[in-house]
């Protein structure tokens, strides 16, 4: 009797650490660091995200040996525009291209697989760390993408995009910090009088 008492509260406990997908806001701001492996590239800056519209911005900062080499602003419209716009702050000029992918919802998938639960930092003092779920999708053939959120809130933490493209294999790494939910201005979304 005592072993299936044992047997069930295990059970239990492997569900309870299984996490379930979550919803992600829709409408957020924040600082982040990419890197790309392959390229070695590096990048921060911030990020105004919008799932609901289609629409994300970036303000770059791209650095070398700890210098800034290159500060640039890239508006994302997706949708019926799809169109994306970069703004050199040094030339003042403007560029504009067809977006290369579709848009991409950063967060939970509806269908994601769940990898875990676990801490960032220390989990065994109260305030050293923080609870974090894992998951997973493969969206399309030769893509995967990952997320980490925080438990509960379901914020994003960490987002890794991985695809096949040309018989090698591209892979970008974010990680988001600093997050404000919803973002405050929409305005940023109006692609700089340059480009217009």
């Amino acid at each position: 009797m005592n072993s299936i008492v044992v047997l069930l509260a295990l059970f239990a406990l492997t569900k309870a650490q299984t996490p379930t997908p979550c919803e992600s806001p829709k409408q957020w701001e924040a600082k982040y660091f990419a890197f790309e492996r392959g390229s070695v590239r590096e990048e921060a800056g911030s990020i105004t995200y919008d799932e609901v519209g289609e629409r994300v911005r970036f303000v770059v900062k791209d650095e070398r040996d700890g210098h800034v080499v290159d500060a640039y602003e890239v508006i994302m419209l997706f949708g019926e525009k799809n169109v994306e716009y970069r703004y050199d702050y040094e030339t003042k000029q403007c560029t504009q291209r067809p977006n290369q992918y579709p848009f991409r919802p950063i967060g939970v998938p509806p269908n994601a697989v769940a990898l875990g639960d676990g801490y960032i930092g220390a989990s065994g003092d109260p305030g050293a760390g923080m609870l974090v779920s894992s998951f997973f999708e493969i969206p399309r053939i030769g893509e995967r993408y990952e997320v980490i959120v925080t438990a509960g809130a379901c914020i994003p933490v960490t987002d890794v995009f991985t695809r096949l493209e040309g018989g090698r294999v591209e892979e970008r790494l974010t990680d988001f910090y600093d997050i404000v939910a919803p973002y405050p201005n929409a305005t940023v979304f109006s692609p700089p009088a340059a480009c217009l």
